[in-house]
């Protein structure tokens, strides 16, 4: 009798035990995006590539690198630093976040950043915006829309779109440390030839 007692209550608290770690609670950070119930808060490291309109039309790339802190169970807000290079020039500036979450993997993002240094001299470019779909957690679809002054080779323009694709998670990292990594080539490649 003893025996059947001990282990019935041995399978009830292992059995509690087995459940209670099942239903963790979520970690501070977490590298891989998810919903407040997996986690806290996601590092941001998107990079991406984009085909820019516009008198300057042609290939773009961003990087994007911040926090997204989940506020309530299907939101999140966020600021950033980012970097964008384009035949409009290199651009530098801090954007802020929002995320509506549509399931464990899948979101919306919606962000507004501003470059606060520019190749061209000016830092009054435009405020930049982004709509992007993330069908899963570590890539996106996305849409920027900026307002831009100046002229590009003698042709005004004010409203340019990028259409493009960015990653995250470690996608959008090796992208980032592998553009950083190509842009320094290129200019001490420039550097040494003049």
């Amino acid at each position: 009798m003893r025996r059947q007692l001990v282990l019935m209550v041995c399978g009830t608290l292992l059995s509690r035990l087995m459940a209670a770690q099942q239903v963790a609670s979520p970690s501070s950070f977490c590298w891989r995006a998810r919903p407040v119930e997996y986690c806290r808060a996601t590092i941001l490291t998107n990079a991406g590539g984009y085909l820019v309109s516009g008198p300057a039309s042609g290939p773009g790339a961003v990087a994007d690198w911040g926090v997204l802190i989940n506020t309530g169970a299907r939101t999140a807000l966020g600021a950033s630093v980012f970097a964008s290079q384009s035949r409009y020039g290199f651009e530098l500036g801090p954007a802020v976040h929002y995320r509506r979450w549509l399931g464990p993997d899948q979101s919306i993002d919606l962000a507004l950043g501003i470059p606060l240094f520019s190749s061209e001299g000016s830092v009054a470019v435009a405020p930049y915006g982004l709509v992007k779909y993330n069908p899963v957690h570590w890539a996106g679809l996305a849409v920027r829309p900026e307002w831009r002054r100046g002229s590009y080779n003698g042709q005004p323009y004010s409203f340019v779109i990028s259409v493009g694709a960015e990653f995250g998670w470690v996608p959008g990292s090796v992208m980032t440390v592998a553009g950083g990594v190509a842009a320094l080539a290129l200019l001490s490649s420039t550097s040494n030839s003049n």
